[in-house]
């Protein structure tokens, strides 16, 4: 009796192998922003060849198709296509068999030339799925490298063959699964923090709708609020979500205005240096939008700044690096610090918008000049920040920035008002920078970085902080404060302030505290023995350089027995 099954199973095809120049996949798609984008991208990596994979099941897709394409009329496809991109010797038929072979150089030479991958929907108006390219290169000093925690190691595998690609995966929103917050979202939680692979765009629109529908249907999708956004990152196992709304003051019932710069590059950088993207939440063309920070370009201090005395070290950031879903991945979009509307108080301030700003030397500038649609004109103007964290870390962003702010008014009026007990010294000028870090990280590259030149140093203070500290929480808030005077051109490492994050901002305890430098063991001594008399004979303001300009700011928001604490002081 003949077999008869109950399906036929389709055919695949055979995989592709293509000139970038001139068989790009990618120019057969509908001319969009995104596609353009992606183009000028892979041009600037240097691509010279695509391997296509003609039948490719996707995670994402199959949980979309399963939602909702699998019901439609249309009759779509759940198989994608998954486009691989190479540069320099770029990949062929005969290279990709010699690698399955067991050939290792050629393997590792595919790896080296292995650029990343873009999965193709069957979805006509939004193809473009699951995408990770790696970063194009990095040509600015390394003084200022940028910084891009956030991106992780994506494994993939072809007929056995396993490529590796560092980036964090983006896609197109298709506005029947997911909005501008859902793929941001899920960006988000592709993270190395997060132990991806994370929840699907399907799952992430459940949990936001999982405590309040607003009778409204789950698909086709219209797109999540602040507070969907947060439920849906509550639907995540372990997870907690922190809202920071912008400091500009408002009048009533207005919508927030933004942020200041100051405000918003430490609340930033603090996350980002965690490995934490960070949603950016607020106005883009006058309509609402969302979009996902994956990194900054760090900076170095001003060698010429010799007024102030207290500086916030991330002052002069001024690029940080989006996956925009309009747009495309690793965007590179710089700060600017634009007045505020003309409405009292909020005149007063200059608030930050953030523009897209590709590289000089990057052929995607001519992409952002199209006439189809100029981005040159693309303003998008943050107003609120959201960023999934551990349920155990309860400190917030904010509280970490004034205590950083704080201390280092402490340790500068010490030196002030204590010269009698210190070296003195020309000009000197103090900093500080806050950023949650794992304690596994501060223990290895952080101190790595920072007692580079001192392996003994090094060694004797892990060892202390390892076994001389009581238990210490999984992520720590890292408050460093730096030193300068008139012989330095940059600023040296001075004290680590190691804060308890498991705790309410309200006690907000120190763990310890690591003194680099003997002036600052010196500072802080004296500092936890005359707190009192330090705050009392400093002004009740002081200045510090925001935006090239004076700000007066509070000279501490920490009562004294909670600013003087520094918990136990190690020397390095």
């Amino acid at each position: 009796m003949e077999n008869n099954p109950a399906g036929k199973l389709r055919d695949k095809q055979p995989f592709r192998f293509l000139d970038f120049h001139t068989e790009n996949p990618l120019n057969g798609l509908p001319d969009t922003v995104q596609v353009r984008y992606l183009c000028h991208y892979l041009k600037d990596l240097g691509a010279v060849a695509v391997m296509e994979e003609p039948s490719y099941f996707d995670r994402d897709f199959l949980a979309q198709h399963q939602e909702f394409y699998c019901r439609s009329a249309t009759g779509y496809s759940n198989t994608c296509r998954r486009l691989h991109f190479f540069k320099k010797r770029g990949i062929s038929r005969d290279r990709l068999l010699q690698a399955l072979g067991g050939d290792e150089a050629v393997h590792a030479a595919l790896q080296e030339d292995y650029l990343g991958f873009i999965v193709l929907r069957p979805i006509h108006s939004a193809p473009l799925g699951r995408t990770v390219l790696a970063w194009y290169e990095d040509r600015q000093h390394k003084s200022t490298p940028r910084i891009i925690k956030p991106s992780r190691e994506n494994y993939v595998h072809i007929a056995g063959l396993r490529l590796m690609v560092f980036g964090l995966s983006w896609q197109q929103q298709d506005h029947a699964t997911g909005t501008c917050a859902t793929v941001g979202l899920w960006s988000v939680l592709q993270a190395k923090a997060y132990h991806p692979p994370g929840p699907t765009t399907p799952d992430i629109n459940r949990g936001a709708r999982h405590r309040m529908s607003y009778g409204e249907r789950t698909f086709p999708f219209r797109g999540l609020d602040l507070y969907s956004v947060m439920d849906a990152i509550h639907a995540q196992p372990g997870m907690e979500p922190f809202l920071i709304e912008s400091d500009i003051p408002r009048p009533s019932g207005t919508d927030p205005v933004g942020f200041t710069h100051t405000n918003f590059v430490h609340l930033v950088t603090a996350l980002i240096r965690g490995g934490f993207p960070v949603l950016l939440c607020g106005q883009a063309a006058g309509r609402h939008h969302i979009n996902c920070v994956i990194g900054f370009r760090s900076c170095a201090p001003d060698p010429t700044n010799r007024l102030q005395i207290l500086n916030c070290q991330e002052e002069g950031i001024r690029y940080i690096y989006l996956h925009d879903d309009s747009i495309g991945p690793n965007a590179r979009f710089q700060i600017r610090n634009v007045p505020c509307p003309d409405i009292p108080p909020v005149c007063e301030y200059e608030r930050v918008e953030l523009y897209l700003d590709p590289p000089e030397y990057s052929s995607a500038r001519d992409a952002a000049r199209h006439p189809k649609n100029d981005l040159w004109h693309y303003v998008f103007v943050p107003q609120f920040l959201i960023v999934a964290v551990p349920e155990s870390l309860r400190t917030t962003p904010a509280t970490l920035l004034w205590s950083g702010m704080d201390r280092m008014s402490l340790l500068a009026g010490s030196y002030f008002c204590l010269t009698e007990a210190i070296a003195n010294i020309s000009d000197p000028q103090f900093s500080f920078s806050c950023q949650f870090v794992r304690l596994t990280d501060y223990l290895g590259e952080v101190l790595e970085k920072t007692l580079m030149d001192t392996p003994e140093a090094r060694a004797k203070l892990r060892t202390n902080l390892a076994e001389e500290m009581p238990i210490m929480s999984q992520y720590i808030g890292l408050v460093r404060i730096g030193f300068r005077h008139s012989d330095l051109l940059e600023y040296m490492p001075l004290v680590d302030i190691l804060h308890d994050t498991t705790d309410s901002d309200q006690n907000h305890p120190v763990f310890a505290t690591v003194c680099f430098q003997e002036i600052g063991y010196k500072l802080v001594c004296a500092g936890k023995k005359n707190a009192s008399i330090i705050i009392d004979s400093l002004p009740r303001k002081h200045n510090v350089l925001h935006n090239g300009t004076i700000l007066e700011q509070r000279i501490t928001s920490l009562p004294v027995h909670i600013l003087k604490e520094f918990g136990k002081v190690i020397r390095a």
